[in-house]
């Protein structure tokens, strides 16, 4: 394995922090904030969360996005380009761009607790998302390598994908620039969680009650998985909050007959009969977790199941999402370890 690889894994694992050298903001001012003078595009509207799509998919996503405003806008005349996926990004994607301020100098303000746009002329406020409503950010291809999008949700235009376009190749230093900002967003929640620094789940005793998003970016040529806190180039993958508030469950999820919704742990533990049994279920917390609950050797035990960057995995494994764990445990008779817990599912109790 090269160097490389063994950073991007170590950083996968949640075992180092992203090298200084790739940021290029002091962590001082990316906390008061930096600002990019770029052209506002337009936006469209994206139909599924991207919490639960690839990172291939997502990417695709971002970028489709991109190419679809900018054409609308009239910014772009690209001959379409078959692609693998094309039905799925079609779903995905809204039919309608909204264009009403394209071409619009603005400028984009980002920091550690927001993305602002404000129109240059009158500084009016155009939007404001703050991170934990942000899922995803990208740069272009080679052939739209000046614009950059980012994936957000709000009460106005639900969750979009809104487009820019920058100048004096300003694009790569915009999406590092979010990059740092998600960095340390992320930093300060570790520093107030000791026991999420390596990376392992978390037991419940003590809930997460700041709301973080970890992105982080490094090697501007190559994409790595989002659902890993990763190294992008042009990329910056988020999963949002660690109390998962702003996150929709799958349905899948919710059609699980051992998924019990909101429950409290002492309901829960009312349930948990024999070693084995298990059920998953959401605190009652104002910040909300998804939680696995089971007894094992004598014990109930209780495990959060989503790492503060807003993936679901174990210590060893990232999933695709809580089924997949579940499914995963139980049908290989492999118990799930966290730092301080262990618990073997074999008897599902259903709601």
């Amino acid at each position: 394995m090269n160097d490389d690889s063994k950073l991007l894994n170590k950083q996968a694992n949640g075992l180092i922090k992203a090298p200084a050298k790739t940021w290029i903001h002091s962590d001082e001012s990316l906390h008061e904030g930096i600002s990019y003078k770029v052209k506002y595009i337009g936006c469209i509207g994206i139909n599924e969360s991207m919490k639960s799509l690839s990172f291939e998919i997502r990417t695709q996503v971002a970028r489709e996005s991109i190419r679809r405003v900018a054409e609308s806008a009239k910014l772009l005349n690209l001959p379409r380009r078959a692609k693998k996926n094309d039905d799925n990004i079609n779903r995905i994607l809204s039919n309608t761009c909204l264009t009403q301020w394209s071409g619009m100098n603005v400028q984009l303000h980002i920091n550690t607790q927001f993305l602002r746009i404000t129109q240059l002329e009158c500084n009016d406020v155009l939007f404001q998302h703050t991170m934990q409503n942000i899922s995803f950010a990208c740069g272009g291809d080679s052939d739209i390598q000046d614009f950059v999008a980012y994936v957000a949700k709000d009460d106005v235009n639900g969750r979009a994908c809104y487009v820019f376009e920058c100048t004096d190749n300003m694009a790569n230093s915009v999406i590092t620039t979010i990059g740092q900002a998600f960095e340390l967003r992320f930093r300060k929640f570790l520093n107030s969680m000791p026991s999420m620094k390596n990376g392992t789940l978390k037991t419940e005793p003590t809930p997460v009650s700041t709301p973080t998003v970890k992105k982080t970016a490094e090697n501007f040529n190559t994409p790595v998985s989002v659902n890993t806190p990763a190294y992008a180039s042009k990329i910056v993958s988020a999963t949002t909050t660690p109390s998962v508030k702003s996150a929709k469950i799958d349905e899948k999820l919710e059609r699980m007959a051992w998924f019990h919704g909101l429950m409290t742990r002492e309901n829960a533990e009312k349930l948990l009969v024999s070693d084995g049994d298990y059920l998953v279920r959401e605190t009652n917390k104002a910040e909300r977790q998804y939680v696995l609950s089971g007894r094992y050797k004598g014990e109930c035990r209780h495990i959060f199941l989503v790492d503060p960057s807003g993936v679901v995995r174990t210590k060893d494994r990232v999933f695709d999402n809580i089924c997949h764990l579940i499914q995963y445990h139980q049908d290989n008779n492999i118990p799930i370890i966290s730092k301080e817990n262990e618990l073997l599912l074999e008897h599902p109790v259903c709601k």
